[in-house]
């Protein structure tokens, strides 16, 4: 793995700085070895878009994918899925758990309108990120089972949640050889107001983008469906995401 390759590497150069390098030399250069290495964990754990840890799909071959997490919510959801079909666009929701066991119904009326789900872990806990391995595979067993349990989706694809990765979530990962989307375009909804995600779309929108949004966000709720008639003008082309997991499913 890479982490055990790191390991050694960062080993091998603390031998050789303290073998050949006079003090103190020795001590100012394997500090700024370690302070490198653990500069290098802290962006492999929190960018999904390294593949370090876990082996994720970006981007897709043409079109972009839209794709949403959290959720299903009551009055929300349904609501986004609803204004996607309106502009013939199929989209790609990631639900947690718990939530799909809570509201089948809405599972149902997703797949009824022809959009993709996947598994975003059984309950999102919030120490997803330092649970050990047989945890997280639990969790993404358990939420993986729900899913198929309310579809007849033949590739269930898994997305991590918060977007942090570690060796402990690779092995899992691993272990179940599931299907990882990531993304390369995220527009922090939860966070920024509607009109700022609008025009942060329209700024950095690319093609092959997998954009990251959230159901319930203001965003959806009110900018979405301007978003849609804006990409319409532009020509966008919009990735059909059963075909994008047939595309990629191993």
């Amino acid at each position: 793995m890479k982490i055990y390759a790191l390991n050694i590497a960062l080993l091998l150069l603390c031998v050789l700085a303290y073998t050949f390098v006079q003090a103190p030399g020795k001590w100012y250069l394997i500090t700024a070895f370690v302070a490198l290495y653990l500069l290098f964990l802290f962006f492999a754990v929190k960018n999904v878009q390294l593949r370090f840890f876990v082996p994720y799909v970006n981007h897709t071959r043409q079109g972009v994918l839209l794709t949403f997490d959290d959720g299903p919510v009551t009055g929300k959801t349904v609501e986004t899925a609803q204004i996607l079909s309106r502009h013939n666009v199929h989209g790609l929701f990631f639900l947690i758990g718990e939530r799909a066991q809570s509201h089948p119904d809405l599972v149902q009326k997703l797949v009824e309108l022809g959009h993709a789900v996947g598994n975003h872990s059984y309950s999102h806990p919030n120490r997803f990120s330092i649970m050990r391995t047989d945890e997280v595979t639990q969790e993404i067993q358990k939420g993986e089972e729900v899913i198929r349990s309310l579809c007849h989706q033949e590739i269930v694809p898994f997305r991590v949640p918060f977007g942090l990765t570690n060796p402990r979530i690779g092995r899992a990962v691993r272990r179940l050889r599931v299907l990882n989307i990531g993304w390369n375009r995220r527009t922090f909804d939860t966070m920024r107001s509607p009109d700022a995600v609008l025009q942060l779309l329209k700024n950095r929108l690319r093609p092959r983008d997998i954009v990251l949004l959230h159901d319930s966000s203001a965003f959806c709720a009110e900018k979405l469906d301007a978003f849609l008639q804006w990409a319409g003008q532009q020509n966008i082309k919009f990735e059909d995401p059963h075909a994008f997991l047939q595309e990629h499913h191993s």
